[in-house]
């Protein structure tokens, strides 16, 4: 479904999704691969690779993340909790407030 949304997908795109979907593939199987596929999302959306980090949206790397939230492991939920800080820094522009507060 993600490559039919796109008009335009580079090569870039399309290797991201690879990747995106390799580190998300064990998301529920443990702990470690939580951790591993979030910083994954983490370095996807400090590279500000434009379509790398379409991937990212396209798969809804980040929504999926909401259920990692209630994880009794701290290490999991503080990377998590850093995963959305990261994504609110990206997509709100320098100066301006999202419209929850």
């Amino acid at each position: 479904i993600a490559l039919q949304q796109r008009k335009v997908r580079g090569s870039t795109y399309v290797d991201t999704l690879a990747q995106v979907c390799e580190a998300h593939s064990r998301v529920q199987q443990s702990k470690s691969a939580s951790r591993s596929a979030v910083q994954h999302t983490r370095s996807v959306m400090a590279s500000r690779d434009h379509e790398r980090i379409l991937a990212l949206v396209d798969m809804r790397v980040v929504d999926s993340y909401v259920a990692l939230l209630g994880s009794p492991d701290s290490h999991v939920l503080m990377d998590t909790l850093a995963c959305f800080e990261d994504a609110g820094r990206l997509f709100v522009a320098p100066g301006e407030h999202c419209q929850a507060g």
